[in-house]
């Protein structure tokens, strides 16, 4: 089963899933956060004659300790005893007079993952993402218009489903 297919049955269920028309209105794609938009504040001179600038980013990042995993080290990460790495549970309910319901659901332990973090990450106490700083090298091109829009693809926000954010710069 391929990545796209096991996290849409993971969070839609087999019927969803099976309805290809439902399939296909979910894209990974679309699981991109909204994007980073900063301004950047130049001297005129710097608009005709054109600069490279760093730049200071404030964004989402994985944690650089347990590099997006949660867990203190990777052995940390076990399978779960409840659903005993299933990702599902089932459940039999007496209805009475013999007659009993099964209800399989999604483990709520391991949320269907069938692993759990045993010891969390110290740095991210498992949130797998972090504030952090980044340095870019924005290079603005001599001619540069006022109010121009640069658009850096999925350099932005990093998220735990789907793509990073895009980073836009406009240059005021």
């Amino acid at each position: 089963m391929d990545e796209r297919k096991k996290y849409l049955y993971d969070r839609l269920g087999k019927t969803k899933v099976d309805d290809m028309h439902v399939e296909q209105q979910y894209d990974l794609r679309s699981l991109k956060g909204p994007e980073l938009r900063m301004k950047l504040f130049l001297p005129l001179k710097d608009f005709y004659l054109g600069k490279k600038l760093p730049v200071l980013v404030e964004k989402q990042v994985a944690c650089p300790h347990c590099k997006g995993c949660g867990a203190e080290n990777p052995y940390d990460i076990v399978t779960c005893k409840e659903c005993n790495g299933q990702g599902r549970v089932t459940r039999r309910v007496e209805l009475g007079n013999g007659f009993y319901n099964i209800y399989t659901n999604v483990c709520p332990r391991c949320e269907g993952k069938g692993k759990v973090i045993g010891r969390k990450c110290h740095l991210c106490t498992g949130q797998k993402i972090i504030q952090g700083l980044e340095t870019f090298t924005f290079d603005m091109v001599a001619g540069t218009p006022n109010n121009f829009l640069m658009k850096y693809q999925n350099m932005g926000d990093e998220r735990l489903e789907g793509a990073p954010s895009d980073l836009i710069y406009q240059v005021i």
